[in-house]
């Protein structure tokens, strides 16, 4: 992320810094501390965690051009058009899903996110505490970071910057914009791939092109519609953006990087240091936020039980005697006879 943006999410860093629960809590109220105006500053705020903080604002599908420097802006869009319309034609085989119309790309990208593969959107949570969680439980070695962002001053933000790309207030009608559909590179693309991107003038193709183009030019925010158990206890939201290369971290910054938002105070991020992560993982645990809560299921279960390697850490005296209790607090395997 450019440091002009940067600048933007640090504006209002902790002058200390965070060391257990309480100080992460007090950041996150200042935060969402309710505001007289405008009305969409009330209680609306939602979080993301990474598990180190350089971790930029980047959904899955760009950020594998980190190993592949070859990936162009147009053969991403080739690659997720081509593996979101074999998704929804492979998905028949399996009918424990609710299938969302075909139409719903951006319904089909949660499911397909949901389910490993790589899609342009960004997962975000209305619980600070899930996204401490995921900020806290791995990467032990590395900083954590807590993003927030207040949605609806986004929308508004970006409505006055590109009044003709958004619909007007109270207009429920999807945002439009442009998915320009850049030719393929001929290096690195093999020849059957070339040859399905000549064909791509199907019926079927042209109108994903004209419905993905209804998702916003540059970023929007959108509850979860597509509930599993784990989708329910992460209490997801998504962010899109129409570039499936773009930052998001960048796109908020730069919507309220403007002249006159000096003062103002609608995204944020807070550095988990590595010392604080096991300490803080120990109080989530004592509150339920465990990779058995979050992730639902026997994944779960073993997500939970590969944690007290780091619940253990004996960080401090009063830590290590709450640490050392969990093993006895675990309780004895019941044997059938």
């Amino acid at each position: 992320m450019k440091a002009e943006f940067q600048t933007v999410w640090d504006r209002h860093a902790p002058k200390q810094p965070i060391r257990k629960l309480e100080d992460f809590l007090k950041q996150v109220r200042a935060f969402t501390k309710p505001r007289r105006r405008p009305i969409w500053e009330f209680n609306n705020a939602l979080f993301r965690g990474t598990p180190y903080d350089r971790f930029e604002l980047l959904p899955s599908l760009p950020r594998c051009r980190d190993a592949r420097k070859w990936l162009s802006r147009g053969l991403l869009l080739h690659i997720e058009r081509h593996t979101t319309l074999r998704f929804q034609q492979q998905s028949l085989f399996y009918d424990d899903f609710k299938r969302p119309p075909d139409e719903d790309f951006p319904s089909w990208w949660e499911i397909m996110q949901n389910h490993g593969a790589r899609t342009r959107l960004l997962d975000w949570t209305i619980s600070e505490f899930l996204a401490l969680y995921f900020a806290v439980a791995d990467n032990p070695d590395r900083d954590g970071m807590v993003w927030m962002v207040h949605p609806g001053a986004l929308q508004d933000r970006m409505a006055e910057q590109f009044p003709n790309q958004y619909p007007p207030k109270g207009n429920k009608t999807e945002l439009m914009c442009e998915l320009p559909d850049e030719p393929l590179p001929q290096g690195h693309v093999p020849k059957a791939l070339r040859e399905a991107h000549m064909k791509a003038d199907s019926a079927k193709e042209r109108k994903y092109r004209r419905i993905a183009g209804q998702i916003g030019r540059h970023l929007i925010f959108r509850p979860s519609t597509y509930y599993n158990k784990r989708m329910a206890a992460q209490r997801g939201w998504f962010s899109i953006a129409a570039d499936p290369m773009a930052d998001h971290g960048e796109i908020i910054g730069q919507a309220f990087g403007g002249q006159g938002m000096e003062n103002r105070w609608w995204c944020h991020r807070v550095v988990i240091p590595r010392e604080a992560k096991s300490a803080i993982l120990r109080d989530l645990y004592h509150m339920n936020t465990t990779g058995e809560t979050v992730f639902c299921g026997l994944d779960g279960l073993g997500k939970s039980a590969s944690e007290l390697v780091d619940l253990l850490n004996p960080t401090d005296h009063r830590h290590r005697m709450i640490g050392g209790g969990l093993w006895s607090a675990l309780p004895k395997p019941t044997v059938r006879k």
